[in-house]
């Protein structure tokens, strides 16, 4: 869960109906402030900047913290979809990886900033999130076996390194 201010913000799912839904609730009192089915949330981990709360999934996309409804949502080419892991915040910037490429977006509107190109693949299966540290981001995907280190400010690939076994971080 995210808790913002008095609103605690988890996503759940029914696994028998493919159903998935984003609750807002009041801490205090449990009273249910809105919920979203939310048919393309598949994160388990939502980040909040200022009211919006940010979600991975099937394409990265934004609830209003105050009512539930959509801010936006990013559609990426070519395919028109593709299945993010949980966000990273880090100051204005949300990040994102994906099956297709890793993404930075400006997280009040979900513009895009950058996105790495090359043979994409950027994935772990348990939907872990990046990491950041000193101008540099960190990721271990369980499709190419590689641990990455990516240049925060332009998305570059600044190294790799090749494991045996897929990763199993959380």
């Amino acid at each position: 869960p995210c808790l913002a201010g008095d609103k605690l913000i988890f996503c759940s799912t029914n696994d028998s109906l493919h159903l998935h839904t984003t609750h807002c609730i009041d801490r205090n009192t449990t009273n249910v402030i809105w919920k979203y089915n939310d048919s393309v949330s598949f994160a388990e981990s939502p980040v909040v900047y200022n009211d919006l709360v940010i979600l991975g999934g099937i394409n990265t996309h934004e609830l209003n913290l105050n009512n539930g409804n959509i801010e936006w949502i990013y559609e990426p080419q070519p395919l028109g979809y593709s299945l993010y892991n949980n966000p990273l915040l880090v100051d204005d910037a949300v990040y994102f990886a994906s099956y297709q490429s890793v993404t930075k977006h400006a997280a009040s509107s979900g513009a895009v900033i950058w996105e790495t190109e090359g043979d994409g693949g950027f994935i772990n299966l348990l939907r872990s999130r990046l990491v950041f540290k000193n101008g540099k981001l960190y990721f271990c995907d369980a499709t190419y076996k590689r641990l990455y280190s990516f240049i925060e400010s332009t998305g570059q690939i600044e190294w790799y390194m090749t494991f045996e076994a897929a990763f199993m971080n959380k």
